[in-house]
Protein backbone atom coordinates (compact mmCIF):
# COMPACT_ATOMS: atom_id res chain seq x y z
CA UNK A 1 0.00 0.00 0.00
CA UNK A 2 1.27 3.46 -0.89
CA UNK A 3 0.02 6.73 0.60
CA UNK A 4 0.68 10.35 -0.33
CA UNK A 5 -0.42 13.36 1.73
CA UNK A 6 -0.29 16.92 0.46
CA UNK A 7 -1.97 20.24 1.20
CA UNK A 8 -2.72 23.21 -1.02
CA UNK A 9 -3.82 26.75 -0.20
CA UNK A 10 -6.41 28.49 -2.34
CA UNK A 11 -7.57 32.06 -1.87
CA UNK A 12 -11.28 31.22 -1.99
CA UNK A 13 -14.07 30.40 0.44
CA UNK A 14 -14.11 26.75 1.55
CA UNK A 15 -17.73 26.39 0.39
CA UNK A 16 -16.75 27.44 -3.15
CA UNK A 17 -13.77 25.08 -3.11
CA UNK A 18 -15.91 22.15 -1.92
CA UNK A 19 -18.54 22.95 -4.57
CA UNK A 20 -15.81 22.81 -7.22
CA UNK A 21 -15.29 19.12 -6.36
CA UNK A 22 -18.92 18.01 -6.25
CA UNK A 23 -20.71 20.13 -8.86
CA UNK A 24 -20.27 18.51 -12.30
CA UNK A 25 -20.55 21.87 -14.12
CA UNK A 26 -17.78 23.35 -11.94
CA UNK A 27 -15.59 20.26 -12.39
CA UNK A 28 -15.89 20.59 -16.16
CA UNK A 29 -14.82 24.25 -15.99
CA UNK A 30 -11.74 24.09 -13.78
CA UNK A 31 -10.52 20.63 -14.75
CA UNK A 32 -11.34 21.21 -18.42
CA UNK A 33 -13.21 17.90 -18.38
CA UNK A 34 -15.58 16.71 -21.09
CA UNK A 35 -17.88 14.96 -18.66
CA UNK A 36 -18.52 14.66 -14.96
CA UNK A 37 -21.11 12.73 -12.98
CA UNK A 38 -21.30 13.23 -9.23
CA UNK A 39 -24.11 12.20 -6.91
CA UNK A 40 -23.30 13.78 -3.56
CA UNK A 41 -24.24 11.03 -1.11
CA UNK A 42 -22.63 7.94 0.34
CA UNK A 43 -22.35 5.27 -2.38
CA UNK A 44 -23.01 7.92 -5.01
CA UNK A 45 -20.98 7.72 -8.24
CA UNK A 46 -18.01 10.00 -8.89
CA UNK A 47 -16.82 9.92 -12.53
CA UNK A 48 -14.83 12.35 -14.68
CA UNK A 49 -13.68 12.13 -18.31
CA UNK A 50 -11.04 14.41 -19.84
CA UNK A 51 -8.31 14.77 -22.48
CA UNK A 52 -4.99 14.26 -20.78
CA UNK A 53 -2.48 14.99 -23.52
CA UNK A 54 -2.02 16.64 -26.88
CA UNK A 55 -1.71 13.25 -28.58
CA UNK A 56 -5.38 12.46 -28.01
CA UNK A 57 -5.25 10.34 -24.85
CA UNK A 58 -8.64 10.36 -23.18
CA UNK A 59 -8.85 9.48 -19.51
CA UNK A 60 -11.72 8.56 -17.27
CA UNK A 61 -11.80 8.00 -13.54
CA UNK A 62 -14.72 6.38 -11.82
CA UNK A 63 -15.32 5.62 -8.16
CA UNK A 64 -17.83 5.68 -5.36
CA UNK A 65 -18.32 8.32 -2.67
CA UNK A 66 -17.65 6.61 0.64
CA UNK A 67 -18.12 9.59 2.94
CA UNK A 68 -19.15 13.19 2.43
CA UNK A 69 -19.57 16.03 4.89
CA UNK A 70 -20.79 19.14 3.10
CA UNK A 71 -18.13 21.85 2.76
CA UNK A 72 -15.69 19.85 4.91
CA UNK A 73 -14.78 16.37 3.65
CA UNK A 74 -15.01 14.12 0.59
CA UNK A 75 -13.81 10.50 0.44
CA UNK A 76 -13.92 8.72 -2.91
CA UNK A 77 -13.18 5.01 -2.83
CA UNK A 78 -12.84 2.20 -5.34
CA UNK A 79 -11.52 4.80 -7.79
CA UNK A 80 -10.03 3.49 -11.03
CA UNK A 81 -8.38 5.48 -13.81
CA UNK A 82 -8.77 4.29 -17.39
CA UNK A 83 -6.99 5.22 -20.61
CA UNK A 84 -7.43 3.27 -23.81
CA UNK A 85 -3.69 3.25 -24.57
CA UNK A 86 -2.54 2.25 -21.04
CA UNK A 87 -3.46 -0.18 -18.30
CA UNK A 88 -6.04 0.94 -15.77
CA UNK A 89 -4.79 2.27 -12.45
CA UNK A 90 -6.63 1.39 -9.29
CA UNK A 91 -8.18 0.85 -6.94
CA UNK A 92 -7.30 4.14 -5.29
CA UNK A 93 -8.80 6.02 -2.35
CA UNK A 94 -8.96 9.83 -2.50
CA UNK A 95 -9.71 11.97 0.52
CA UNK A 96 -10.09 15.73 0.56
CA UNK A 97 -10.67 17.94 3.58
CA UNK A 98 -11.53 21.60 3.15
CA UNK A 99 -10.34 23.81 6.02
CA UNK A 100 -10.70 27.55 6.47
CA UNK A 101 -7.31 29.27 6.59
CA UNK A 102 -7.33 33.03 7.08
CA UNK A 103 -9.41 34.27 4.12
CA UNK A 104 -8.88 31.14 2.04
CA UNK A 105 -9.05 27.37 2.11
CA UNK A 106 -6.50 24.68 2.77
CA UNK A 107 -7.24 21.46 0.91
CA UNK A 108 -5.66 18.46 2.57
CA UNK A 109 -5.36 15.69 0.04
CA UNK A 110 -4.68 12.02 0.73
CA UNK A 111 -4.14 9.44 -2.01
CA UNK A 112 -3.99 5.76 -1.02
CA UNK A 113 -3.04 2.98 -3.42
CA UNK A 114 -3.92 -0.61 -2.61
CA UNK A 115 -1.36 -2.50 -4.71
CA UNK A 116 2.40 -3.06 -4.33
CA UNK A 117 3.70 -3.87 -7.83
CA UNK A 118 6.46 -1.67 -9.32
CA UNK A 119 4.44 -0.75 -12.42
CA UNK A 120 1.52 0.20 -10.19
CA UNK A 121 3.75 2.47 -8.07
CA UNK A 122 4.99 4.27 -11.18
CA UNK A 123 1.41 4.79 -12.39
CA UNK A 124 0.27 5.74 -8.88
CA UNK A 125 2.89 8.52 -8.83
CA UNK A 126 1.63 9.70 -12.23
CA UNK A 127 -1.90 9.94 -10.81
CA UNK A 128 -0.57 11.98 -7.89
CA UNK A 129 1.28 14.40 -10.17
CA UNK A 130 -1.83 14.78 -12.31
CA UNK A 131 -3.70 15.83 -9.15
CA UNK A 132 -0.98 18.40 -8.40
CA UNK A 133 -1.61 19.81 -11.86
CA UNK A 134 -5.36 19.72 -11.23
CA UNK A 135 -4.93 21.71 -8.01
CA UNK A 136 -2.97 24.32 -9.96
CA UNK A 137 -5.89 24.60 -12.42
CA UNK A 138 -8.39 24.81 -9.54
CA UNK A 139 -6.37 27.54 -7.82
CA UNK A 140 -6.07 29.51 -11.05
CA UNK A 141 -9.80 29.12 -11.76
CA UNK A 142 -11.07 30.05 -8.28
CA UNK A 143 -8.65 32.86 -7.57
CA UNK A 144 -9.35 34.49 -10.94
CA UNK A 145 -13.05 34.12 -10.23
CA UNK A 146 -12.67 35.98 -6.90
CA UNK A 147 -11.13 39.09 -8.50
Amino acid sequence: MKTINKSFLIDADHKKVFESFVNPEEIKKWLRAHSAVVVVCEKGPYSIGWDASNDGDFYCCSGKIKKVKKNKFLHIGELNYYCESKKSIGPIELMFSFNRKHKGTEICFKLIGRKKQTAYSKNFDAVFYSWEEAFYLLKKYLERKNV
